[in-house]
């Protein structure tokens, strides 16, 4: 797939990208695709090749480019943001504290990634959010915990 997502309007793509990934995870199908978008090579790509002049300069799992990137180049590419991007590869339920508790205002869904409950947390002032599956509370998040991770 050349470029699939490059036409599309931001939210459209968003929705567009979760709903491929879905697609892949339950077909279990290997597809290639190619963008200049990092963030949407890390969001998709179980493997991601970064190239620089036709040659591959680092291919590995997102997280492991995110976190060791091979060379200045990628970590260049990437940009200092890494630390954020890598947010985007986890999920809430990564670093939640299993409990019950009543459900508040302040809550977020199981599957929701990392950089968006620190965005939450953030924009509320909040310490902590309680995290919902269905509706129903099962666990919290601290920010603390999502700042470790």
């Amino acid at each position: 797939m050349d470029e699939p997502f490059g036409a599309i309007d931001p939210i459209a793509r968003h929705r567009l990208q979760n709903e491929l990934k879905l697609i892949l995870k339950k077909v279990r199908k290997t597809v290639v695709i190619v963008t200049h978008d990092i963030d949407e090579a890390l969001k998709l790509g179980s493997n991601v090749a970064v190239m620089r002049d036709g040659k591959i300069s680092q291919k590995d799992s997102p997280n492991t480019i995110l976190q060791n990137p091979a060379n200045k180049f990628v970590a260049d590419f990437i940009g200092d943001v890494r630390a954020l991007r890598r947010l985007e590869l986890f999920t809430v339920e990564d670093v939640m504290v299993a409990s019950q508790g009543l459900l508040t205002s302040r809550e977020i869904p199981i599957n929701e990634s990392l950089h968006h409950a620190l965005s939450r947390l953030i924009s509320l002032q909040a310490d902590m959010l309680t995290v919902t599956k269905c509706g129903v509370p099962v666990g919290i998040v601290h920010r603390d915990a999502i700042l470790k991770f």
